[in-house]
């Protein structure tokens, strides 16, 4: 049985947005606008300038929805400024770019009528490889809850990037038969997609700790059951 994938609609809708508008970004109206967010995107060391016309987009989002996408070129040290922006608590804005043929986005951004605005917001970017040799698996945390008819897993999933380019290839396996899989957490970052034979991250991973939680079933029969999990991943 294919595994089932059930999302948050809220992450999905907000990450295909955000794909989707660096192919044409969407409008929409919005009141008071007197906010601003301001930063800088960090490029690897290895480009002594950012790439010429470089796009930054600015994502505005209401009730779980991107009502807004509006894009801007960097300037020649990487920096961007959005202005006329609306300083409510019920909005809240991504800040995006696409390099390499991946797209990064900044963490959730508010601005409200006491901080209308954020003038020191940094985004990373890296050089994309399909090499996965840096990836290491420090933590993996499983709690396992028994029903007659089967297993429900609770998994937090710890991975490692030590080294200095994004890893675009990841993939953790999971036992075999593994059904209804969902993901836990209220961060871009976080999101998998299941296959036959385990998962994959949705974004790309950069140097650091990602932490993923997630839960899913394995079906058994009889009074004994042997769980079996490995990583290619020390």
């Amino acid at each position: 049985m294919r595994p089932t994938v059930p999302i948050p609609r809220t992450f999905l809708v907000i990450l295909a947005a955000i794909l989707a508008s660096w192919a044409g970004p969407a409008w929409a109206g919005q009141a008071t606008p007197v906010g601003s967010i301001a930063g800088k995107v960090l490029f690897p060391p290895t480009l002594s300038t950012p790439p010429a016309n470089q796009q930054v987009m600015l994502h505005t989002i209401k009730g779980g929805e991107v009502v807004n996408s509006q894009s801007q070129t960097l300037d020649a040290e990487g920096r961007f400024h959005f202005r006329s922006l609306v300083p409510d608590p019920q909005y809240t804005y991504l800040v995006s770019i696409r390099f390499q043929g991946v797209t990064y986005h900044s963490d959730r951004l508010i601005l409200t009528p006491e901080q209308p605005s954020l003038e020191q917001v940094s985004l990373a970017v890296y050089e994309a490889t399909e090499d996965d040799a840096a990836l290491t698996i420090p933590q993996d945390h499983l709690i396992i809850d028994v029903f007659p008819t089967h297993l429900r897993i609770s998994e937090v999933l710890i991975v490692r990037n030590s080294g200095d380019k994004a890893i675009t290839s990841a993939h953790f396996p999971l036992p075999t038969g593994f059904q209804d899989f969902q993901v836990s957490g209220e961060n871009l970052n976080s999101l998998l997609q299941a296959d036959q034979e385990g998962v994959k991250p949705l974004s790309p991973l950069t140097p650091g700790d990602r932490q993923f939680l997630f839960r899913y079933s394995l079906p058994y029969r009889g009074r004994t059951f042997t769980l079996s999990k490995a990583y290619p991943y020390p």
